[in-house]
């Protein structure tokens, strides 16, 4: 499992997390009013507010709930984005010659051949000045240098 998987959530429990924030924040608004506004209770704060209270917390209970959805949207990119990647890991025998790689079947495969069929990676073929001079010589003299 990849190392954030375990906060890479269900929207259900996206959903509940949201439920207790909200009900953190209005719990935690109501005693920093009565912290700043001591004329009326706790329980009168919590389950009694005025209008100004209920528009505030109203207020802030959208923008928790706005950036919930926001967060979700992020972590359902990130788990695309993630399921989309191959990646090879671990050491891989090659030839030290011809570049061929012992796959786990036991044969030796083209290196081309072998990360094509485990990654996600294409190629596409040239020839370096190196090769050429060696293996094209003729070529390697008639070459526009640029």
């Amino acid at each position: 499992m990849h190392p954030l998987g375990k906060w890479l959530k269900s929207g259900k429990e996206m959903a509940l997390g949201t439920a207790v924030i909200i009900v953190l924040y209005w719990i935690f608004e109501s005693v920093v009013d009565l912290f700043f506004f001591p004329q009326a209770s706790l329980m009168e704060r919590i389950f009694a507010p005025d209008a100004h209270e209920i528009y505030s917390r109203s207020v802030g209970i959208l923008l928790i709930i706005g950036f919930s959805f926001l967060a979700q949207k992020m972590l359902n990119r990130y788990r695309d984005t993630l399921a989309q990647v191959k990646t090879l890991k671990g050491l891989l025998p090659i030839c030290a010659h011809c570049k061929k790689i012992l796959d786990a079947q036991g044969y030796w495969q083209q290196l081309e051949a072998y990360i094509y069929e485990h990654s996600e990676a294409r190629f596409s073929h040239g020839i370096c000045p190196e090769c050429l001079k060696e293996l094209y010589p003729e070529f390697y003299k008639n070459r526009k240098l640029s």
